[in-house]
């Protein structure tokens, strides 16, 4: 890292790439306090190079919500989430796939904090979005069938988790094979 901020200067793309991978090493070794340090340095760099709405400002912001979401802080980690949809959202759209990644993010901590409506109304979303792009025998949408049931599950609905389980294996099977 010191080479390179020494070479490039401490505001570059790739002092900002260096500390987001020794951020994602050391979540991986469980080091979350460090990791977030090096990973809040990339989103800066990477908000004054790029800008706050840039996609790659959202990724940021995913990487830094992951860690919270690791180390347990998750009301931290449902925010960064947040804007890292927000932005995505607002600049590639509510179908592009990298916004359907950062939506199902967010509804999966929704969902882990009890707020099971606003996990569902975002699951639901998502799996219309990916309908219309990807079409209804998607992996992608299995996926989500599977998320929506386990919402359900956790709310004790289990003829709907049942349903959407169900649904979940017809849309495997169609687009992976039996």
């Amino acid at each position: 890292l010191a080479v390179r901020e020494a070479l490039y200067g401490e505001r570059h793309r790739n002092v900002a790439q260096i500390c987001k991978n020794i951020g994602d090493t050391l979540a991986a070794i469980g080091d979350c306090n460090s990791a977030l340090l090096h990973l809040q340095r990339c989103l800066s760099i990477t908000e004054v190079l790029l800008g706050p709405k840039h996609p790659k400002t959202a990724a940021a912001y995913h990487n830094l919500g992951r860690v919270c979401r690791m180390s347990g802080d998750i009301t931290a980690a449902l925010e960064h989430h947040q804007k890292a949809q927000a932005i995505l959202e607002s600049e590639l759209g509510p179908s592009h796939p990298d916004t359907q990644k950062a939506c199902a993010c967010v509804a999966q901590i929704l969902h882990e904090q009890g707020k099971f409506v606003e996990a569902l109304a975002l699951y639901q979303k998502g799996r219309e979005c990916r309908e219309m792009t990807m079409g209804t025998n998607h992996p992608g949408i299995a996926s989500t069938y599977s998320n929506i049931g386990r919402v359900y599950q956790a709310q004790g609905d289990l003829e709907s988790a049942l349903q959407h389980f169900q649904m979940a294996l017809t849309v495997e099977q169609a687009s992976m094979g039996p």
